[in-house]
């Protein structure tokens, strides 16, 4: 085969594979506008029905908490609301990514074959004279989707962090909404025993409501942990064991009574979670060869703050449980909760702190 005919078939080639690249990307880029406008459909659908259950009879419940009086129902559809509101901002964020334009390899008025914006700027005529068959027509296409396939790749990866960030909100908001349904629904009975002028109704914080909620927060708990370790592809005892332990940590700050044993037991549990999650703080070492305990955790900053933290956590719901402390109690169930789909929200800080991690280890 003649030289010409190599070169000419070689650059067929190239702009196939080209082809093949930029198609990909822009797939991906639609992809990512689907899977957003699906979520802000069901994210619209979870708040028409929190809403549904918004009515007078639920606002007016006030739970008698160690001393207090507070609208769980209230507070738990305006947190949901609140962090709804978040996430869809974000999601739209999300389709916002600011236009690149394309690169211009020559000098004059800046053209494209691909670009949008270009192309609406051409006249009609100038527009058919760039599709004038020449030899460099192919060459200029092939280096005009190469630039085009970055710009939509860069866009579609900032599409994705945005998505990503935004989903954690929403699952964060999730609990709010199932706990806030479920009080809604068991003010109804408690409303419909008073009198229609009574505007305020205080009930009893008891160990069935304790029990409901905490359920409710115990029932993400499990399901966030499990999914995570679904994704991550993490296997062995720790995830097994986190799918146990965290969900019953979260289950009895909410629903123990406050004995002294009652947070003995909370304590050991807590104790058990920190251990199953800081061993999955941090990474498997590939090979055979196994690293010490100290190259693999006392090296990991990840690992000394996933500790700290979680001792935190136990020992002041521990305390709360102690101290007869509800409210506190059901801020650090739901504080516990809320932890687990923020992991995936890594601006500024976490971010240096992966990092670090990476370069320590």
């Amino acid at each position: 085969m003649p030289p010409a005919q190599d070169d000419q078939r070689a650059e067929q080639d190239r702009f196939e594979l080209v082809l093949l690249s930029y198609t990909e990307v822009l797939d991906a880029t639609k992809h990512q506008d689907d899977k957003i406008g699906r979520i802000l459909a069901a994210l619209a659908f979870f708040v028409g029905g929190v809403l549904a259950f918004l009515n007078p009879q639920a606002i007016s419940v006030r739970y008698r908490m160690g001393g207090q009086q507070v609208p769980l129902v209230a507070m738990g559809v305006g947190a949901f609301l609140v962090l709804a509101a978040l996430s869809a901002l974000m999601f739209v964020l999300a389709t916002t990514s600011p236009l690149t334009l394309p690169r211009s390899h020559t000098t004059g008025p800046r053209t494209s074959h691909l670009y949008f914006r270009l192309i609406a700027d051409e006249h009609p005529q100038r527009w058919k004279e760039l599709w004038v068959p020449t030899s460099t027509l192919r060459p200029v296409l092939t280096e005009e989707l190469i630039n085009e396939s970055y710009n939509i790749a860069k866009r579609a990866s900032s599409k994705y962090e945005r998505s990503q960030e935004a989903i954690a909100l929403l699952l964060v908001a999730m609990p709010f909404f199932a706990v806030s349904v479920i009080l809604a629904l068991d003010s109804l009975n408690v409303t419909a025993a008073v009198a229609a002028n009574v505007t305020i109704v205080d009930v009893e914080w008891t160990q069935i409501r304790r029990l409901m909620v905490g359920g409710v927060l115990s029932f993400f708990a499990g399901l966030y942990i499990y999914f995570a370790g679904v994704t991550t592809n993490r296997r062995g005892w720790s995830i097994a064991l986190l799918v146990v332990a965290f969900p019953a940590f979260v289950l009895l700050t909410v629903a123990l009574p406050a004995t002294w044993w009652s947070a003995v037991v909370l304590a050991l549990v807590g104790l058990v979670a920190a251990k199953a999650l800081s061993d999955l703080a941090v990474e498997e070492a590939p090979g055979d060869k196994k690293p010490s305990w100290w190259d693999r955790r006392g090296r990991s900053p990840r690992w000394w703050i996933t500790v700290l933290v979680c001792l935190v956590v136990t020992a002041a719901a521990s305390w709360m449980i102690a101290t007869d402390a509800p409210l506190a109690r059901l801020g650090i169930g739901v504080m516990v909760v809320s932890m687990l789909p923020l992991s995936n929200f890594k601006p500024g800080a976490a971010k240096v702190l992966s990092q670090i991690s990476t370069q320590s280890g």
